[in-house]
This record gives structure tokens, sequence and C-alpha cells, in this order.
């Protein structure tokens, strides 16, 4: 969609709010916000300098409503906004590692932020956020896989005990560290067909029509929140894998993702689930750190494997030998967090009743 179809829809959207104003006090405060983002001059969106103008479109989404969940979803988008936008540029960065794990951290969570409210959402607003910000999350994937990967690797360099471990080690962070600089920069010429502007404009559209959808506290908010957060607690619990002492790595992975998602969506919600906030998402947090441990494992175990085949074909036989040791290792360690995953356990419907019940204490 181009910026002048944007503009009209914005436009129309103000126009709705103001008639609704009457009736939700929270339309009219949005209303007022959403004109600022664009010139009323038919076929025109105000241009700004390029350096200040993803910067103005990031300070216009913050949308005071005094509705407290509403302020506090405004407030996150705003950050995440700002925190995508610092950190685009994650190859000049002063820490580039940090820079991208936080420019995909916050592609991630504004994609968070339209799933969870695009079924309050005009039919398409929801895709034509979602679209660029998938792409911006694929284009640096391999390259911050790839940090991973070489975090892991140094550490277990700084601990190797033989001359040829560490040597096979270090064989295996130079062809690491050399794909990971190509994908550094297959992922900046990837961003560079990305228009940010529109990115924002897009985002800021969606946070003007979903928080003004959301009815004052009490019961019907409390409901709604359960309509919105409940297929992602749905799709958590279900990508749970059978406890018969396998490792189910592929399910494994989908729960952790699962966890992600549910994660980044009840952050949204902070406030309507008050001191109980912790209580909910400490279990989740945990549960995905843990797997997110062992999926980190999974995917060294592939790099090391993959690297190991190669060092046969050019007859490299020791070294091949001694990353086989690496990946016995492996599989060890991620075996080891399975079962602490298992023992510590999350109790899926537990946590689903707790979700719930809290939400509905809030709105009492």
């Amino acid at each position: 969609m181009d910026l002048r179809s944007l503009t009209k829809q914005l436009a129309q959207a103000a126009a709705n709010f103001r008639q609704q104003a009457i009736r939700q006090p929270l339309v009219q405060a949005t209303s007022a916000r959403l004109r600022t983002l664009m010139d009323r001059r038919p076929g025109r969106i105000v241009r700004h300098k390029r350096d200040t103008s993803l910067e103005l479109y990031v300070a216009q989404a913050h949308i005071a409503t005094g509705h407290v969940v509403a302020d506090h979803i405004a407030n996150i988008v705003q950050k995440r906004l700002t925190r995508l936008t610092q950190t685009r540029n994650f190859d000049t960065a002063k820490d580039p590692v940090e820079a991208l794990h936080d420019f995909r951290v916050a592609s991630r969570r504004l994609r968070a932020f339209v799933d969870v409210f695009e079924p309050l959402l005009e039919p398409d607003m929801g895709r034509r956020a979602k679209r660029p910000l998938r792409k911006i999350t694929r284009a640096v994937r391999v390259a911050r896989d790839s940090d991973v990967q070489l975090g892991l690797l140094r550490e277990r360099l700084d601990r190797a005990i033989t001359e040829i471990e560490r040597i096979a080690l270090e064989d295996l962070l130079a062809t690491t560290a050399a794909k990971r600089k190509q994908e550094a920069k297959l992922a900046l010429k990837r961003l560079r067909k990305v228009d940010f502007d529109k990115v924002h404009f897009a985002l800021c559209a969606t946070l003007g029509r979903a928080i003004t959808q959301l009815p004052p506290p009490g019961s019907a908010s409390a409901q709604l929140s359960w309509e919105l957060l409940e297929p992602f607690v749905g799709q958590a619990t279900a990508a749970r894998p059978p406890d018969d002492g396998l490792e189910h790595v592929d399910e494994l992975h989908q729960l952790r993702i699962g966890l992600k998602k549910l994660r980044y969506a009840i952050e949204l919600f902070e406030p309507a689930l008050g001191s109980a906030f912790a209580q909910l998402y400490d279990p989740i947090e945990a549960a995905q750190d843990l797997l997110g441990q062992h999926h980190d494992l999974v995917v060294l175990t592939e790099l090391t494997e993959r690297h190991r085949r190669d060092l046969e074909q050019e007859n490299r036989g020791t070294l091949a030998h001694a990353l086989q040791s690496l990946q016995n290792q492996l599989a060890q360690e991620r075996q080891a967090l399975v079962v602490r995953f298992r023992d510590e356990g999350f109790d899926p419907e537990l946590w689903r009743q707790t979700l719930r019940c809290q939400l509905e204490i809030g709105a009492s």
C-alpha cells in the first residue's frame, strides 16, 4: 500500500473516532493524535527531513488516553519502535552483536503486538503492518544465529583441554565468523529494501485502531483481554511434547516459539494483571530460557556436523574426530536440559486457569 492510501485510511479513522468521541473519551484523545500524523491536504503527506521523520512518528505514536492498559500498550509500542530505529544500523553500533539482537527482538515484539490485536483491526491492516516486520526479522535471522553460535564456540574454546580440541574449535570459529560477515552484509542489503517510514505509519495506524477498541476497565475489558490472549495460550500448551524420555527436538522448538509469543503477548496486558503479572510471566520466561538453551545446542550440533563432514571430505580426519567428540558432549548437554525442563515443570493448564482468574480479579 502507498502512503497516499494510508493517509486516506488514517483520515477516515480519525473521522470515525471523532463521531464516537461523545460516547468514548478515549477515542477523542486518539483522534487528535492521529490527525497530527498526516497533512490534511488531499494526496499529500507531511514530509520531514530524513534524520527526524522516524523519531517524530515514534513520538506521535504515544497516545495519552487515560486508559491504563491503553496507555501501557501505547508506551510499549513507542519504546519498541524507538529501539527498532536506534538499532537499525547495527553494524556501526558500539556493540554490533547486542544491537543486532535488540533489533531483531524489537521486530518480533512489534509483530506480537499486531498479532494480539489483529482480531480488532480492519481487514488487511494487520497484514500491512506485519509484512515488513516479518521481512526485517527474516533478513537478520542467519546473522543473529551466527552470533549465538560464535558465542557458544568461544566459551568452549576457553574451556578446551587438549590442543587438538582447541585447533578444531578455532577452525570452526573461523568458518562461522566468515559466514557471519557475509550474512551481515546480506542482511543490510535486504533491509535497504524495507521502507521504515511505512513501517512506522502502519504501526501507528494499528495502534490507534487497537486501543480505541478497548472497553473501559471492568468485566468487558477482562473478557476481551482473555479472548485476545487465549489463542496464544492454546498454541503454547498444545505444543508440549509427551513425557516419554525422548528428546522431541521439533516439538520442543515449537513449544519454545509458542512460549515466546505468549510472553510477548502478556507483556501488553501487565496493568490488567496487577501484582500477579510476575507470577504468570516468570514461569514462561524460565521455561523459554531453558528451551532456548536447548535450541542453541541443537543448532550448534547441526553446525558442527556440517563442518565435520567438510573436514572428512578434505581428509582432515584428526579435526573431524575432535568435532565428533564435541557432538557427543552436545548430545549429553541437550538431554540434561530436557530433563531439567521436565523436572522443573510448567503446568500449562494451571497457568491458563491462573491467567483467567487474575484477569477477572483485576476487573473487579
